[in-house]
């Protein structure tokens, strides 16, 4: 993993991003707790844009805590380099401690977030994701609890 700069990350998220392939929500890192969605993003064009949209959402009901990991990654042969993310940890007790409090990473640089984050839904949080990132998804993917019976 390679570091990306503030400005490098503004650059690769000036321009408008589409994500119309994404995958279903998935269990991510075998916590029954915690799915995962992801997708490679596209340009206005229709060319790669060489991004993935990595989301993650944990909700343990024993602590009645609720986690959003929103991501962007620069994909390289390397690997995936984080370009932007946005953490937000809703809890009914109080975080005191500074990472626990809403924020953005912009490449290297952590952006404190809006306390009020912290009462948002996900539509909500992911209305806000898409604003930072410039991305728009088609359709917007469904809540992750959200569970729709298939037709045959």
């Amino acid at each position: 993993m390679r570091l990306v700069s503030p400005d490098e990350a503004r650059s690769l998220l000036a321009n408008p991003l589409m994500c119309e392939d994404y995958s279903e929500w998935e269990p991510w890192n075998l916590q029954p707790t915690s799915k995962v969605l992801t997708a490679g993003l596209l340009r206005e064009d229709g060319s790669s844009a060489r991004l993935i949209v990595e989301l993650i959402y944990t909700r343990t009901h024993k602590t009645r805590e609720t986690k959003y990991r929103f991501t962007v990654f620069r994909r390289e042969a390397w690997g995936n380099d984080p370009a932007y993310q946005l953490h937000i940890t809703q809890s009914a007790n109080a975080k005191k401690h500074q990472h626990a409090q809403p924020h953005e990473h912009v490449g290297t640089e952590r952006v404190i977030g809006d306390a009020s984050w912290c009462e948002w839904g996900y539509d909500e949080v992911l209305d806000l994701f898409c604003q930072r990132t410039n991305i728009s998804f088609r359709p917007l993917p469904p809540h992750p609890e959200f569970f729709a019976l298939k037709s045959s």
